[in-house]
């Protein structure tokens, strides 16, 4: 392995999820977007607020392989998988077995 590309075709994963909530309180505050290279949401307008709640859950998920795919297909597509692209690639981290 020489650290680029994929160790084997990546897969499509269907997954459920169930959550469960354990508590809502609503709270007041501010909504503030900030700057992201990746995602510009600074820009859009925050007009009022309907209301804030701060929620405490249980999530429970399970997967299934769905389908393997050609990594070289899947590339156009890996900014949805990282909000930075440069991520990709990065080494493995230090003292981790490859």
């Amino acid at each position: 392995m020489d650290g680029s590309g994929f160790d084997a075709d990546p897969v499509l994963v269907h997954c459920r999820r169930r959550e469960k909530v354990r508590r809502l309180e609503r709270v007041t505050g501010d909504v503030v977007l900030r700057e992201s290279m990746d995602d510009p949401v600074a820009d859009l307008p925050v007009r009022t607020p309907v209301g804030i709640t701060l929620g405490e859950k249980t999530t429970e998920q399970s997967g299934t392989v769905a389908e393997r795919v050609d990594g070289r297909a899947l590339l156009p597509y890996i900014h949805q998988r990282y909000d930075d692209a440069m991520q990709t690639l990065d080494g493995p981290p230090e003292g981790s077995v490859r």
